[in-house]
């Protein structure tokens, strides 16, 4: 990225007719007053901004920026020329904020970019070895919100009160070396349990890992949108996940979505009525297939030129 990715204080002012594609996640106050003095026409990709109080107690800096983040929502809709939310749960965000031009579209996601991937064949040997009777995956980056730890809960309680031989993989890039501390300790404190943290993996490893897991687990507080679900059932998983944020209006029918008051015991008990009923299995897959074929990458992408042109 070295080659295509300059520092900010390089970056030129602009001209009128020019147009600054601007992705909002987090707040920055430098690259906001950046945005404030561009002269011609901005475009926002918002992608959401994770509420500040998963943050609070952990990290003060992160969550200042996470609450700057929020302000910057504000801040920049009256500049705006034109907004794209990649989920209608984020498109209210803008609306609220007094954004005109909102367009709801997951621009350039493809969930089934790793379908023509190969199996990583030693890894599946190591995983039938480490857990015989199969794993449920988790993926998701490692921190507070995605809530990987009521995912371990979840694994405990399959194998201690429901008695299912299973494991769980946690997949993940480390974004805050606390959290994983707290989820490590979290993984020693429980009894019979079976998880490993893989972290950061392939491409090809993930594919394998959502090809060959009994089904795949998202117990996320919030989710602007939500990827790996997608990208999951693409891969013929069963996809369960936990109805926050924008993960019912991703998911749709192509999965289980359960809601967000249940706790492990009553999530643990209905992923083992997944992975216990063929039938329902076979279904939860069929549907996930049919769901990842409403997301089409070169249509979003061309809606998406076509609507930035208009404002030329």
């Amino acid at each position: 990225m070295r080659t295509i990715v300059e520092p900010l204080e390089d970056a030129p002012l602009g001209r009128r007719e020019d147009i600054l594609v601007y992705h909002l996640s987090y707040g920055n106050p430098d690259l906001t007053r950046f945005v404030l003095r561009w002269p011609g026409r901005l475009v926002v990709m918002y992608h959401n901004v994770t509420p500040v109080e998963h943050f609070l107690d952990l990290d003060e800096q992160f969550a200042m920026g996470l609450a700057w983040g929020r302000e910057e929502v504000r801040i920049l809709a009256d500049r705006t020329d034109l907004a794209f939310a990649c989920s209608e749960f984020s498109a209210r965000d803008l609306r609220i904020a007094g954004y005109r031009n909102v367009t709801t579209e997951a621009v350039g996601v493809d969930p089934r970019r790793l379908d023509d991937l190969d199996l990583d064949t030693e890894l599946v040997r190591k995983l039938d070895s480490w857990s015989p009777e199969g794993y449920v995956v988790s993926v998701g980056q490692l921190l507070p919100h995605k809530r990987h730890d009521l995912s371990v809960s979840v694994a405990h309680a399959l194998r201690t009160y429901l008695r299912r031989d299973l494991g769980m993989v946690i997949v993940g890039r480390t974004r805050h070396e606390g959290y994983l501390e707290a989820l490590v300790s979290h993984i020693d404190s429980l009894p019979d349990i079976r998880v490993t943290i893989l972290g950061l993996v392939s491409d090809r490893e993930l594919a394998t890992l959502y090809r060959t897991s009994v089904c795949y687990l998202n117990m996320s507080d919030h989710e602007g949108f939500g990827i790996p679900p997608l990208e999951a059932m693409s891969c013929g998983a069963a996809v369960v996940v936990r109805d926050n944020g924008a993960l019912l209006e991703t998911v749709g029918d192509g999965g289980l979505v359960l809601p967000n008051s249940w706790g492990p015991d009553r999530i643990a008990a209905a992923v083992a009525e997944v992975v216990g009923d063929d039938d329902l299995l076979g279904e939860l897959r069929r549907r996930g297939q049919r769901r990842v074929r409403t997301f089409d990458v070169d249509r979003s992408v061309s809606q998406f030129v076509a609507q930035v042109e208009q404002i030329l």
